[in-house]
């Protein structure tokens, strides 16, 4: 592998990383772990090689979640405590009020719309939870395959210097 070979994929700071520029091109599976709010290496991945499959799985985000985060961000808005706060001329609270729930609405519209792509594919499922028929795909599946990139986002596959994507 080359030096030139690399190229980043995804944000430029966290949520990118670089890989190898053949190997993502070679990859029709992508299996994505821990996406949080944060899915720039899985759209980018996606405008590479939209022919592959793109799975994420993440227990700590879901459409339902997301519209909790919208909901919370009204709640905020709408209370006393922030009508009481534009009373006192505190207008940078109220603009960071405003920037949350526009912040909300957005992550909640970006997650929609790319996980209703074809071949991208969202489960809102832990990794121990293996028993649900919905949790992956088959074995089958990755035995016909030609190469698949695991990404893991995880603190432990941080501390254990996993993070980076490994074509398998």
């Amino acid at each position: 592998m080359r030096l030139g070979d690399l190229v980043r994929v995804g944000r430029p700071f966290d949520g990118g990383y670089v890989v190898n520029e053949r190997a993502v091109r070679r990859t029709r599976y992508l299996l994505s772990f821990g996406i949080n709010d944060d899915w720039s290496f899985e759209a980018d991945f996606h405008n590479r090689v939209p022919e592959a499959k793109i799975l994420c799985f993440d227990h700590s985000v879901s459409k339902d979640i997301l519209r909790e985060k919208i909901v919370e961000a009204l709640n905020q808005i709408l209370s006393v405590r922030f009508v009481l706060g534009l009373l006192s001329l505190n207008f940078r609270g109220a603009r960071n009020k405003f920037q949350a729930l526009w912040r909300a609405v957005r992550l909640y519209s970006d997650f929609s719309r790319f996980f209703s792509s074809a071949n991208v594919h969202f489960f809102s499922k832990g990794v121990s939870n293996a028993n649900s028929s919905k949790f992956f795909a088959s074995k089958e599946t990755f035995a016909t395959s030609s190469c698949c990139c695991l990404h893991l986002r995880s603190r432990a596959a941080r501390l254990s210097k996993m993070l980076r994507p490994r074509c398998v």
